[in-house]
């Protein structure tokens, strides 16, 4: 039991060392603006003067990952980025009548297990139609 856990603890702090803790939250958010056909697609507020907001949209995935606690390394199953989850999230906005969105934003990137679990990742935004 005690060199299985310095081999993880040597694991884990090699990955560290190594840079292999890359954040995932990092979103293109031009991808999901081009993919739908949208006007803009922005973290912030924008600058439109006069829209109607068509709803809040949330896109979510529910995975197995790797990790340590609430670390977690990298995504097994099905491993869909935070890009592709905002392209998703864009269509289904522009499925309401959205042609653009505002306040997109990871909400949750978290790892529940140790070694192997369950992680979850969501991001949302608010779509809206620019007059």
């Amino acid at each position: 039991m005690r060199k299985l856990s310095l081999v993880i603890l040597c694991l884990f702090a090699g990955s560290v060392l190594t840079g292999c803790v890359g954040s995932r939250t990092v979103v293109d958010l031009e991808a999901a603006r081009s993919a739908n056909g949208m006007i803009n697609v922005t973290t912030g507020d924008g600058d439109f003067k006069d829209y109607t907001a068509t709803g809040v949209y949330n896109a979510s995935e529910i995975g197995i990952s790797l990790g340590i606690l609430n670390w977690e390394y990298r995504e097994l199953y099905p491993a869909v980025e935070y890009n592709e989850l905002a392209v998703m999230m864009a269509r289904e906005a522009k499925g309401d009548g959205a042609n653009a969105m505002i306040g997109v934003t990871p909400d949750m990137d978290s790892f529940y297990g140790f070694i192997i679990g369950p992680s979850i990742e969501s991001i949302s935004g608010t779509g809206i139609n620019v007059k």
